[in-house]
Order: structure tokens, then sequence, then C-alpha cells
């Protein structure tokens, strides 16, 4: 009996330690909930903090590299704006040089031939009663359609004149200028050398299109010279005014009478034979250097009343672009615009030296204002046409 017990018991204890004793469902938990309480918010803590260093870093590296993305765009583009504006300001120059060229041949013919400023009258006149006219002839036969609200030109030629010759007459009376010089003073805005100064380089660069809106410009600024400037000439001192003759000259005006052919020969559709157009063109290309030849032998600058000179420069040129540049935006098409930001900005015109020699005023005065505003309006001319490549406006 006492063997069998025993062995029952060795089997009891062989059998205990050969199978594995499996853990209550009550500890699993417990050690469940151990485990889950003690090390699962350490791994979570450490993960998250493992994330967001990650994050910021990657941020961080994002950044630097937009950064260097930026400054290299920028740099690119940096360099393609200077290398495309080099190109157009070369390109504008390329365009500016033939007339600065003309203008200077025309000032040494004069130093260097000793030709009195009665030579410049006979070439003046050439220009306006030959030249002018059939260049203002053909652009309008050949560009009279579409011209749009190009039609409401002359009205803005007419407008900006008589704004500055308010401003310059209450200017006058501030400066308490000699009658003589200051009747060349206010009537410095209503003499605009829109023509002869612009209308080379309008039919060069822009074509017939150009020059159809600059002449329809000019039709306002004929009618300041003829009715309000020369009637002041004449009647200044006397303060008798007689406009009857300044319609008569108006009326009388050559470049007039060739934009009125014009209209009705481009609107009608009048045929002109060949044999006729082959010599006024011709006559066509002489305007873009007779002009420019006549400016510079009148160019006489000289230092007496600098600063009356160039207040009146201000008023005309300055304040006359600052005008233009806020009208053009009434019109839509891109060649209007250029014509009132150009003719609103010319210099004097010569006119106005011829008026004061033959009025009997300040022809020293006028001579100096008409020389001095070419010598601007060359510079004026060259930054308003490289504004205008830069911004698109041709």
């Amino acid at each position: 009996m006492h063997y069998r017990k025993v062995a029952v018991r060795f089997r009891q204890r062989r059998s205990f330690r050969s199978t594995p004793q499996s853990p209550s469902a009550s500890t699993a938990e417990e050690e469940g909930l151990r485990w889950s309480s003690s090390v699962t918010p350490r791994v979570r803590d450490v993960r998250r903090q493992t994330m967001q260093r990650c994050t910021l870093h990657g941020v961080e590296v994002l950044r630097n590299a937009l950064k260097n993305i930026e400054f290299y765009l920028n740099n690119m583009v940096l360099n393609i704006y200077c290398r495309l504006g080099g190109i157009l300001l070369i390109g504008t120059l390329e365009l500016v040089f033939p007339f600065v060229l003309f203008f200077i041949i025309g000032y040494f013919f004069k130093v260097k031939f000793k030709y009195a400023e009665e030579m410049g009258q006979i070439i003046t006149k050439i220009i306006l009663y030959i030249t002018l006219p059939v260049t203002i002839f053909l652009s309008f036969v050949s560009s009279t359609k579409n011209l749009g609200n190009a039609i409401y030109l002359p009205f803005i030629g007419l407008f900006i004149p008589l704004i500055l010759f308010g401003i310059t007459y209450i200017v006058s009376k501030r400066l308490h200028l000699d009658e003589k010089t200051e009747c060349v003073f206010i009537t410095c805005p209503l003499i605009a050398n829109t023509m002869l100064f612009l209308s080379p380089f309008i039919y060069l660069v822009y074509g017939d299109v150009g020059l159809t809106r600059l002449s329809l410009y000019d039709v306002g600024n004929s009618i300041t010279i003829y009715m309000i400037a020369q009637t002041l000439f004449t009647s200044y001192e006397s303060k008798r005014f007689n406009i009857f003759k300044g319609i008569k000259t108006l009326l009388m005006s050559a470049p007039i009478w060739g934009l009125v052919a014009g209209l009705v020969v481009g609107g009608v559709g009048i045929g002109i034979p060949e044999f006729v157009i082959k010599p006024l063109k011709i006559i066509r290309e002489v305007n873009t250097f007779l002009p420019l030849f006549v400016l510079g032998f009148y160019f006489k600058p000289i230092l007496d009343n600098i600063k009356v000179v160039f207040n009146a420069i201000f008023i005309k040129m300055v304040l006359g672009l600052c005008l233009g540049i806020c009208l053009s935006f009434l019109f839509t098409e891109s060649i209007d615009k250029i014509t009132i930001i150009l003719a609103s900005s010319a210099p004097v015109g010569v006119v106005s030296l011829v008026f004061a020699s033959v009025y009997d005023k300040d022809t020293k005065f006028a001579s100096s204002l008409v020389s001095y505003s070419i010598a601007v309006g060359i510079i004026l001319l060259t930054v308003l046409e490289y504004s205008f490549n830069v911004f698109g406006l041709k």
C-alpha cells in the first residue's frame, strides 16, 4: 500500500512538471492592464516626440528648399528682366538715334555755314506747305477706316493746351514779367510742336496709323495756335482781340486741307493713279528728315531768364504729360494712348519764335524756350518710348 501511494504521488509530480501551467484569465487581464498602464504611454510619448521632431525637421528642410528655389527664381527673373530691359533700351536708342542725328546735322549746318534764321523760315514753309500736307494726306488715304475713338482726339488736343494756358496765365502774374516776355510765356502751351517734332518719329515707328492719330490730335493744336495764340500775339498789349483773323489763318492752313482731302479721298474710296502716288511718297520720305533738320537749325540756347524758361517747360511738358496720361485711360486702343501721351508732352513749337519775331515780342526768350524744350523733348521721347516697350503698350 505504501508503495502504491508513493508511485501515485510520483506520477502526479511528474505530470505537473511536464504539462505547462497556463495563467488564468484574471491573471492575464491584470498583466495586460499593468502593461498598458506602464509601457504603452511611454512608447506613445516617444513616438509622438519622434514624429514631432521629424515633422519639424521636414518642415525646416522644405522651407529651406523653398527659399533656395525662390532665390534662384528671383535671380533668373532678374537676369531675364535685365537682359530684356537692355535689349529694349538698345532698341529704343536705335529708333531715336536717326532723329537726334538729323537734329545735330541741322545745328552744325547753321554753325558751319553761318546761315541766317531766314533760311530756317524758308525750310519751315517748305515743310508746312509741301511735305507735311502730303504726308498727312497719304496717311489718311491709306488708313481712314477703323478710326474708332480716334475721332475724339481733336478735342483732347484742344482741352490739354487750354488747361495749361490757364496755369501759365496764373503763374505769369506772380512772376511779374515784361509784357513782351509774358506774351510768349503764357502762349507756349498753346503752341505745341506736334507735327514738326513728332511726325517723323511717329511715321517711322507706328506708320500711317500713328500719323493719322497725330494729325487728328493736331487739329485741336492748330485751333489753339491760330485762333488763340496768334490773336494774343497780335493784340496782347492793346487788349483788342480779333479772333476772325485767327479763323482765317486756320482755314488757310495747308496741313488742315491735307487732312480734309485725305479724309474725303480715303472715306469715299477714290482711287489714285500710281504715277501720282509715287512722287507723293518721295515727298513724304523727305518729311522724315526736314522737320528735325530745321529744329536743329533753330536751336539756339540762351541763359537769359533760364528759371522762367524752365518754369514754362515744366508746365508745358511735365504737367502736359501728366494730363495726357490721365486722359489716355479714356481710350482703349494702344495707338490712341501713345498718341495722346507723346503729343501732350511735345516741346514748344517753332511757331512761337516766328510769332515773336513777326509781332515784335521777346525773341531771345522765345528762342531759348524752343531750344531747351526740344532738348528736353528728345530725352523725354526716349524715356517714353522705352516705357511703352517695357509695359507692353505697343
